[in-house]
């Protein structure tokens, strides 16, 4: 130890020939200040296995701290270690260097399987310095170097400080790689910003794995992809698009989902570190301290766990997070929603071909979600296939027959999902009293219902030459005097309540509701709705009112549908089982001795055999010419 305390490393060399460039006595002994200058010039342009080979096969041990190309330092104690250049480890790289580096040989991307896209997720990062973002990825001095560099800042948009402590005053060590792997929006550790320009132009250079804008189901999400985020610039269009990329970028590179997955090393469990302490020189032969030697860029330990989606850009990812928005189209093939649909829209062929007398009605109902009629109790067929997968703002405005480019906004001015119940897919949870409530509103005569009917589409739509409105208003509400069934058909187990209230004015009753959950047992409150609906209907204005004939009470039939009832033993199949058992029973179509719905009601199998039958099932139920609502 010399008088200012700090540590040289001596050790006596007996080949003095070495004596200025000698191997560093304790580098294969600690790798936590291990360091490889030829690595961390060259990066992935280097073949690191070929090189490594080459490397341990020469006569001579290297240190891989000693630059290959530096010239020896002679005696001076002040410059770098290096070799003679007759010395066997640099004319084996002269000879080798053209074969081992390839300039341009990494692009900065790595290509997932199917539709993972790619990612700039590679471990070890490059060691190198990445060239500024205006030089173009496919240009012939573009190095795409270390990932963290390129495409993050630190908190004030400064460059990230790879080889140091990123965490707040006071809190752990934290390296740049913990920093990036491991935090997400809302963590109070939270010491870094995104490049979103150097994201953008990531996502636009060659492989494109996302299309130039995305459309679904005349529903647009954007019309470009940017060159920024900066929403103080550019058309309406374009700074909507800005906002949705940012939001996309946000949650595939931030959102705590996709970073808790990073938590754990891979696989030996070795958490994301840095060797936080300066390398010491060292003395080969006691006669003087060597210079402090080069920081290693990263602890060549580090092994961190890779990311399943987090830093992906992709199909994947871009479906994962429109579904985190719950904003998916109602044309897109969702499991098992898809199936439902396609097997409901060919009910309605049957129903239109076999039933001419019949009228129909169509709601859906979720937790939190819909709570109004989608279509009234009509013959309006086009209406209702067109509800099953359009945005209804363009199906009551008729645009979905008359105007081929109309569209739907994905998002508002702050990233909120639009669609909320104005698109048909799968969200929120089971509120199956809230399906009953919508379900008696569309059969009832009422005049008044809350949330009202839906608009009728503009006079004078057509499709195939014939009226898509074929109903006045006043006859698109339930007909006093008509037999009624509601079909119920569900692939979950009650597990939420809205809050409808019953609104008693004779023939004129309905229900006003509410989708916000009251806490209350949605069994109990579902069995009420289906009570009401077997009362028979007022002949007054005033007073307690169901929807039953006197000598035809209202009937309720449910249908089980998907995945859930195919899991023979499972107790959520079981106890759905039981409450569609109990809704036919309260509903006048099951005896009270039953022990299960029919066996024709309970739809599972393939893709086609669920869509046959649904439409057979419905054909059973539907024998006689009644009014009939579907609920789903």
């Amino acid at each position: 130890t010399n008088n200012t305390g700090s540590t040289i490393h001596k050790t006596k060399i007996a080949d003095t020939t070495d004596l200025h460039y000698a191997l560093r006595p304790d580098y294969l002994n600690n790798w936590s200040d291990f360091r490889d200058a030829t690595w961390e010039k060259y990066g992935y342009d280097l073949d690191v296995k070929a090189y490594v080979a080459g490397r341990n096969s020469t006569a001579k041990k290297w240190d891989p701290a000693i630059e290959p190309e530096q010239a020896d330092p002679g005696l001076s104690l002040t410059a770098p270690r290096g070799y003679p250049a007759s010395d066997v480890r640099r004319t084996w790289w002269a000879n080798n260097k053209s074969s081992l580096v390839t300039p341009g040989r990494f692009k900065g991307f790595v290509m997932g399987p199917g539709y993972w896209g790619k990612s700039f997720f590679v471990w070890p990062p490059d060691p190198r310095t990445p060239s500024p973002d205006n030089v173009a990825a496919t240009a012939a001095n573009y190095v795409p170097g270390d990932w963290r560099l390129r495409f993050f800042y630190n908190v004030n948009f400064g460059p990230l400080n790879t080889q140091g402590d990123n965490g707040n005053a006071g809190a752990p060590i934290e390296s740049v790689s913990q920093v990036v792997l491991r935090n997400a929006v809302g963590d109070p550790s939270l010491t870094f910003a995104i490049n979103y320009t150097a994201v953008l132009k990531f996502i636009k250079a060659p492989p494109m794995c996302l299309p130039p804008n995305l459309r679904a189901g005349r529903i647009r999400y954007y019309t470009s992809i940017p060159d920024d985020v900066d929403t103080a610039s550019g058309s309406a269009d374009v700074v909507q698009d800005k906002r949705f990329w940012k939001s996309y970028i946000d949650y595939t590179m931030k959102q705590s989902d996709m970073c808790a997955h990073e938590s754990k090393g891979w696989p030996e469990g070795a958490t994301p570190n840095i060797f936080q302490g300066e390398l010491p020189g060292y003395d080969a032969d006691g006669a003087g301290q060597r210079p402090t030697e080069p920081r290693p860029y990263m602890n060549y330990l580090d092994n961190p766990s890779r990311p399943r989606h987090h830093y992906w850009f992709g199909p994947h990812t871009m479906l994962a997070y429109l579904n985190y928005e719950g904003s998916w189209a109602g044309t897109v093939h969702e499991t098992q929603t898809w199936q439902l649909k396609a097997g409901v829209n060919s009910v309605l062929d049957d129903i239109r071909n076999n039933h001419p007398n019949d009228a129909v009605g169509l709601g859906y109902f979720s937790a939190g979600g819909y709570g109004f009629t989608s279509v009234a109790c009509s013959q309006d067929f086009e209406l209702m296939k067109a509800s099953l997968f359009y945005p209804k703002d363009l199906v009551e405005n008729g645009k979905v027959w008359t105007d081929p480019t109309a569209e739907f906004n994905a998002f508002d001015g702050s990233m909120n999902w639009r669609g909320g119940s104005k698109v048909q897919n799968a969200q929120g949870g089971t509120d199956p009293n809230t399906g009953f409530a919508v379900a008696f509103n569309i059969l009832a005569p009422s005049t008044t219902t809350n949330p009202p009917l839906p608009a009728i589409p503009a006079a004078g739509v057509q499709v195939n030459g014939r009226p898509v409105a074929t109903q006045l208003a006043a006859g698109r509400r339930g007909r006093r005097g008509a037999s009624k069934i509601v079909v119920f058909e569900t692939d979950g187990v009650p597990n939420s309540t809205g809050t409808p209230t019953f609104q008693p004015n004779g023939y004129n009753s309905y229900y006003n509701i509410s989708t916000n959950s009251n806490g209350g047992d949605a069994k109990t409150s579902a069995y009420d709705i289906i009570d009401q609906m077997r009362k028979t209907t007022s002949i007054t204005t005033g007073g307690d009112s169901g929807l039953s004939l006197a000598n035809n009470k209202a009937k309720v039939y449910s249908v089980g549908f998907g995945d859930l009832f195919g899991l023979p033993g499972n107790t959520r199949n079981i106890d759905a089982r039981a409450f569609l058992l109990e809704v036919q029973k309260r509903g006048g179509t099951s005896a009270a001795g039953d022990t299960a719905i029919p066996a024709y009601q309970i739809v599972t199998g393939g893709y086609q055999s669920r869509i046959d039958s649904l439409r057979s099932a419905f054909e059973r139920i539907l024998q006689s010419g009644v009014q009939v609502t579907l609920i789903e």
